[in-house]
């Protein structure tokens, strides 16, 4: 709400100063406006619904999910499994803004639906399959970025409640195909598209955070990523696991 406030203040001052700039013209030339008639107010009305449109498309692919509100307040567009968004995903969410507008008035149903829904998503959000995630202060490293350096118990941001027995839940081909999903996500990207990636990532964060506990989350990449991390430190043959005597 206080990053749409903000960006609702920066469009508002921005239409006002184009209403002082039509003013001012038309103070040097008497009537011009008036000489346009209903196509100057056509022009206006629709320029005021497409003002919001292009705020939110243009700041948004141009500043990597943010626009100045969110920028503020740390958040930022993000598609279901925590990836960049395309760009036709921004077009859809953007040209929901609007109706997102309109319909604050008599009942908020954009607030009503980021209330009620697990991912907090607006109208908007829900035609693109888009999400808002707060950034952390800490980013998170990516998924498969010097693995073999990084720990489970040593990261600082947790959105998993782990203990090493539940290593046991998961099989070791289970272990291996999520390695394998990781290490090849951008290319598996490449060969099944950006939608067959999205729903295998999304499909396996919710099979394998299921079974640690885990019914609702955000980001489906940074699932799987902990996930590994742990399996690496206390699953079968991990850094953690004791080795017997004659191994």
């Amino acid at each position: 709400m206080l990053a749409g406030l903000v960006d609702l203040a920066v469009l508002a001052l921005g239409l006002l100063l184009v209403l002082l700039a039509l003013a001012g013209f038309n103070q040097l030339l008497p009537g011009f406006l008036n000489a346009f008639g209903d196509l100057a107010i056509g022009m206006a009305l629709g320029g005021v619904l497409l003002t919001p449109v292009l705020y939110g498309f243009l700041f948004e692919w141009w500043w990597d999910g943010q626009t100045p509100g969110k920028r503020l307040l740390g958040l930022r567009v993000r598609d279901l499994d925590a990836a960049e968004p395309a760009s036709g995903k921004l077009l859809v969410r953007a040209l929901f803004r609007p109706l997102d507008l309109l319909l604050m008035v008599p009942i908020p149903i954009g607030l009503i639906l980021i209330a009620v829904l697990p991912l907090g998503q607006r109208l908007g959000d829900l035609a693109a399959g888009t999400i808002v995630v707060r950034e952390s202060r800490r980013k998170a490293p990516a998924a498969g970025n010097n693995r073999a350096q990084q720990r489970w118990s040593e990261l600082p941001d947790k959105v998993l409640k782990l203990e090493p027995g539940f290593a046991a839940r998961f099989q070791p081909h289970e272990v291996a195909f999520l390695r394998a999903l990781l290490e090849r996500g951008e290319r598996a990207g490449r060969e099944l598209g950006d939608v067959a990636r999205r729903d295998l990532y999304i499909a396996t964060a919710l099979e394998f955070a299921a079974r640690v506990g885990t019914h609702e989350f955000a980001d489906a990449r940074r699932v799987l990523f902990e996930l590994d991390l742990f399996l690496a430190e206390h699953g079968p043959g991990s850094r953690g696991e004791k080795r017997s005597p004659s191994a």
